[in-house]
């Protein structure tokens, strides 16, 4: 199932660098009134939204990544849980949100579907029409296909 996640510069940069998750995620606490995540000491956890839009319970600002992983369904149903957070628009009331905390140890690169850069800051409304478009620059697609290249010298043969 697809999931997504924003991630910083340098935990970007150190997913691409060492194609693990290793050294990424944050050790949490038990706190019910944010979560009813079931966190293990020494454990590093990293957190996945079900829905895109869900991003945008936090500041999607440029220079932030948005990342989506295509993780298994089995693995996910094992650390679903729901997330409190303040309503999107006015900031007032709370909302429950279906996520998920993986161990970091159980994340596996190969789940990393596609990477988009954020260019410029995103308002949540503009998710609604469509408009965000233009505030991300993909920089890491799975199922793109590396170009082919022709060697110059072969192209150039016989032509003067």
């Amino acid at each position: 199932m697809k999931v997504y996640r924003l991630c910083s510069e340098e935990e970007y940069e150190n997913m691409m660098n060492t194609k693990s998750y290793e050294s990424l995620g944050k050790e949490c606490k038990k706190n019910r009134m944010l979560s009813n995540h079931q966190y293990q000491p020494d454990q590093k956890y990293l957190h996945f939204f079900k829905d895109f839009a869900s991003i945008f319970y936090f500041y999607v600002r440029e220079g932030t990544y948005v990342c989506t992983y295509d993780i298994p369904d089995e693995l996910l149903k094992q650390y679903e849980g729901i997330g409190k957070y303040l309503d999107r628009i006015n900031m007032r009331n709370y909302d429950y949100v279906t996520e998920y905390a993986i161990p970091n140890k159980e994340m596996d690169f190969s789940y990393l579907s596609k990477i988009d850069k954020v260019t410029r800051t995103i308002e949540f409304e503009e998710i609604l029409f469509d408009e965000h478009i233009d505030g991300l620059e993909t920089v890491y697609d799975r199922e793109q296909k590396p170009d082919i290249i022709i060697d110059s010298d072969e192209n150039h043969a016989g032509k003067k």
